[in-house]
């Protein structure tokens, strides 16, 4: 049975479903994000591609992805951010130094050449999380970070710069 489903592209303020900020507590921040087309989905794309770490020297991701700054100053891709929806992807375990976690949407490894898509706060020191991203049926993007030895999960709030 086909179902459609709609492929995801994120837009800075446009206003439209929002991007999700939270964990197991309610969401603290908002961005955009926009549905712009439809597919069908099939065996073949029940599955997001897999997205190297690292990528050679002078070569980009072949489509968006969304996924976070690393501390080395790179893109750290989690998923791709046109797919079949709902989707969503984990990486960890993660260690951050600090308390702060740069979202970002774009096809460059290096960090500092990709779209911002907000900057957010934990209370307390990250150490070694999972970082967790899903796309919702209505097109909502949300992050989580969950603490690898307690399991629990890490509230965030949106920081006043992207």
């Amino acid at each position: 049975m086909k179902r459609t489903t709609m492929l995801l592209a994120t837009a800075l303020g446009l206003l439209s479903a929002g991007l999700l900020i939270g964990c197991s507590e309610p969401p603290a921040a908002d961005l955009s994000v926009i549905v712009t087309d439809q597919i069908q989905a099939s065996p073949a794309s029940t599955s997001p591609p897999s997205l190297p770490r690292h990528l050679p020297e002078g070569e980009t991701y072949p489509q968006d992805v969304i996924g976070f700054e690393a501390s080395d100053g790179t893109l750290y891709p989690v998923i791709p951010a046109i797919l079949p929806i709902p989707r969503g992807g984990s990486v960890g375990p993660i260690n951050f130094p600090g308390k702060t976690i740069r979202v970002l949407r774009g096809k460059d490894p290096k960090a500092a050449n990709n779209e911002a898509l907000g900057t957010f706060a934990a209370q307390e020191d990250l150490a070694e999380v999972t970082v967790s991203f899903a796309i919702s049926e209505d097109g909502a993007l949300s992050l989580s970070l969950e603490d690898i030895q307690s399991k629990r999960g890490i509230p965030l709030s949106r920081s006043q710069e992207p």
